[in-house]
């Protein structure tokens, strides 16, 4: 009887013990959050200036479609960055100081419920703020968006960012918490937890500038988006501020951190548990994690000193040499300073600055092994999993954008990558990337630049190359840009749809209207444009004697106008739309859509109005000289005025019925070579005119019983040839001339003057340069006759004549 009333006696006053631990845990926990609720105001404060202001003012002047504009992302990540790191270091400020430590650890509570206390109180003012922000960002939305989109979508969102945002919170503050309960001062508490949020993405960063700084390379790992706190954060804000739904991996990255943070907590807990009075104020102490933070800085200095200070594309190696050997230590010695450590040991750490050398000596190493092999790496063709190609060279289209209800200008699709996945495109670009790779070792730079986005198998890893490619690859790049999937993403015929379109005109060659299609033939014409586009072989598109060009196409869009309610029933299709108005080539090898054309008595004809009695010929301007051609389906034919369409003193005028029919008919729409002439159309409705291209060989063929003087133009290849002889060892030299022997006044007349200048054949002669080979009897007479430098080996006729606008 007695030991059972002892007992329930003992259990008793066990569970008053029990309840009395509580209630401090409790006390302690609302203390904390009293003690903290000033700078939590100023944090909920910063947030609604922040966020809910500006969401609420863009509210007012957008649609209900637009609402994907107010997440406030940049805002959020801007406070994420820091609210978290200067709240963790006031909760556990006291153990930097003796007798702050000692009175906390005295309490009668347990260091762990002492910890959890402070640490639940600091998510509690944390998170607080966010919420009622998320809370009142949702009524902003429901009351200028609602019906369209629902409040499902519109709660749906705000839940998913309010969990985003909410799980990085914490995830940086249990990691800013880590550091606090491990250092020695406040400063270096706030340095440390920020460098440790984003550690491993800054590291990781690094070595991707460094790779990227070799030639030809820009190197990105993707894992890099999400490896810290704060590049996940940065990574969401790109990806989701302007997009219709939360992005799902970005929520999935945000819940493996958040588990990753529960482990982050025991490990502070338990570093906590250990905490020794002892350490508060001993600014010399040197721990793990300060040691961690100062190797990475110690690389930061050397990767700034290398950028700033030391990057040179010809002494990459010695310049990272010497930014390591003094950005390394100088980092090291910089944080050591700032955390008030003083350099007193730095003897004692000896062991971590000889570390960051020896890591810091990796970027010259880098440089040495070509990035390890990097320069001259190409993906076996079935570990690509796909390939993105910038749009260069054959882009030419403009993208389409219109004004928005805010008046601003939209351009929906941003893109300029064309994503190829068949065999044949894969096996094409890992072609030029080998010839890339040659080419651009004996002569870089000297033509067509593209770049390859590979995604790699199996791990969806990317590899990005950059390369400059001369003529010798025109054959193989416009193979490439006649694939059926290239051509469907890059031609704008296969974006449009009859509902956006305005008009269809047809034209020929000299810019005459012929036709203007009527709107319920628009869907016909356009699906057998698409069908006839992709017969299109790469043997053939620049050829403009194998498939002549008859004429282009002039598509034109509505107008589309947010602001001014215009059009807004093809709201959807216009904001998926690429590409702007544009024009298109007709071909004779478009067998469809000419028969169609012939049906509606609309085929333009490949020979000039009986109307024009004379046309122009001239020499190439400056922008067709520079070893490019025009690659791709559109027209570059357009119109001006005569007074600006060509330099008087170097054309010839035409005006033989028979030769102007010869050389309408072999002049193309775009320019198929540098060797190409102007041949200007006049209208015979104004006083404009067309501009075509006609190749110099066709030129001199279809002349060459007229008397008329027409020089000879250098080939793509010979021109590649010449400059690239120029600035060799090989250049023949002259003896340089004294001024007064230049002419004072350049005109047509001296490109034939080859008894007082070099010819192109004599300097090919000079040379030993294989200009003679397979070249009719008008070019070798062209070539005879057409001046081309002076003595002292000035290419002044080249580089000055023909580029006169």
């Amino acid at each position: 009887m007695t030991t059972t009333m002892l007992s329930s006696s003992q259990n008793k006053q066990t569970n008053q013990n029990k309840l009395s631990l509580k209630e401090q845990f409790f006390h302690l926990y609302l203390t904390t959050i009293k003690q903290n609720i000033g700078p939590a105001l100023i944090y909920g404060i910063c947030m609604i200036l922040a966020v809910v202001l500006p969401t609420f003012g863009k509210a007012i002047q957008l649609d209900g479609s637009n609402f994907y504009f107010f997440r406030s992302s940049l805002s959020f990540a801007l406070i994420g960055f820091i609210a978290p790191v200067l709240m963790a270091a006031m909760l556990f400020h006291y153990l930097h100081d003796r007798l702050s430590i000692d009175f906390y650890h005295s309490m009668p509570i347990s260091r762990k419920k002492l910890f959890l206390s402070k640490y639940f109180a600091g998510l509690s003012l944390l998170l607080a703020p966010l919420v009622v922000t998320k809370i009142l960002c949702f009524i902003i939305h429901v009351a200028f968006f609602y019906p369209s989109p629902s409040i499902g979508v519109l709660l749906l969102n705000n839940l998913s960012d309010l969990f985003f945002w909410a799980s990085m919170y914490i995830v940086v503050f249990t990691v800013s918490c880590m550091v606090a309960v491990t250092s020695s001062n406040v400063m270096e508490s706030i340095l440390y937890s920020i460098g440790l949020n984003g550690l491993l993405g800054g590291l990781l960063g690094i070595f991707i500038f460094l790779v990227s700084s070799l030639p030809h390379i820009t190197f990105f790992i993707p894992i890099i988006k999400w490896i810290c706190p704060y590049t996940t954060m940065v990574y969401y804000v790109e990806l989701n501020m302007y997009a219709d739904s939360i992005s799902a991996q970005c929520l999935i990255a945000a819940a493996i951190w958040l588990l990753i943070s529960v482990g982050v907590l025991f490990l502070t807990l338990r570093f906590y548990q250990h905490y020794q009075s002892e350490w508060a104020q001993m600014w010399g102490r040197q721990s793990m994690i300060s040691q961690i933070m100062k190797v990475a800085a110690g690389l930061m200095m050397m990767t700034i000193f290398f950028y700033i200070k030391f990057l040179g594309n010809s002494n990459n190696i010695p310049n990272a040499l010497l930014a390591s050997l003094v950005g390394a230590p100088l980092g090291f010695l910089i944080v050591e300073g700032i955390t008030g450590k003083g350099f007193a040991g730095l003897y004692k750490n000896r062991r971590y600055i000889a570390l960051t050398l020896c890591l810091s000596l990796i970027s010259p190493l880098i440089f040495i092994t070509n990035g390890f092999g990097a320069v001259s790496r190409i993906p076996s063709v079935d570990r690509i999993q796909k390939i993105s190609l910038s749009e260069d060279p054959a882009f030419q289209y403009s993208y389409y954008y219109y004004p928005s209800k805010d008046g601003s200008y939209v351009t929906p699709v941003q893109s300029k990558k064309i994503t190829l996945t068949s065999p044949r495109a894969k096996e094409i670009i890992t072609e030029l990337h080998q010839r890339g790779i040659v080419g651009n070792t004996e002569d870089p730079n000297t033509g067509y630049y593209m770049s390859f986005d590979y995604q790699l198998s199996p791990f969806k890893t990317q590899m990005q190359r950059y390369y400059s490619f001369s003529y010798h690859e025109i054959p193989l790049i416009l193979e490439l840009i006649c694939q059926p999937e290239y051509i469907q993403q890059s031609e704008p015929v296969f974006h449009y749809s009859p509902s956006i379109l305005d008009g269809i005109e047809v034209y020929d060659k000299g810019g005459k209207l012929v036709y203007r299609i009527p709107a319920e033939h628009y869907e016909q014409l356009l699906e057998t444009l698409r069908a006839d586009m992709l017969t299109m072989s790469g043997d053939r598109l620049m050829d403009s004697t194998a498939d002549p060009t008859i004429g282009y196409l002039s598509f034109f869009l509505k107008e589309y106008n947010e602001k001014e309610g215009i059009n807004l029933d093809l709201r959807e299709e216009f904001r998926n739309l690429k590409f702007d108005s544009s024009s298109l080539i007709l071909r004779s090898s478009y067998h469809n859509t000419l028969a169609l054309l012939k049906e509606w008595n609309t085929v333009p004809q490949n020979h000039p109005s009986s109307s024009i009695k004379e046309i122009v010929v001239s020499m190439p301007f400056h922008d067709s000289t520079n070893n490019l051609i025009d690659l791709g389906f559109s027209t570059h034919s357009y119109r001006q005025n005569a007074a600006e369409a060509y330099d008087t003193n170097l054309r010839w005028t035409i005006s033989d019925p028979e030769l102007i029919d010869k050389i309408y008919s072999a002049s193309s729409l775009h320019r198929t070579s540098a060797a190409c002439n102007q041949v200007f159309i006049p209208s015979t409705q104004d006083s404009y005119y067309s501009k075509l291209f006609i190749e110099n060989d066709l030129l001199l063929s279809i002349l060459k019983d007229s008397n008329l003087p027409i020089p000879y133009l250098l080939s793509d290849k010979e021109m590649e040839e010449m400059q690239h002889l120029k600035h060799s060892d090989e250049w023949v030299d002259k003896p340089t001339l004294d001024k007064s022997h230049y002419p004072s006044q350049i005109t047509g007349a001296d490109l034939f003057q080859v008894s007082k200048y070099t010819s192109v054949a004599e300097f090919a002669r000079q040379n030993s340069l294989d200009w003679f080979s397979g070249k009719t009897e008008e070019q070798l007479s062209a070539m005879e006759n057409t001046a081309l430098l002076l003595p002292d080996g000035a290419l002044i006729f080249y580089t000055y004549l023909i580029t006169q606008p």
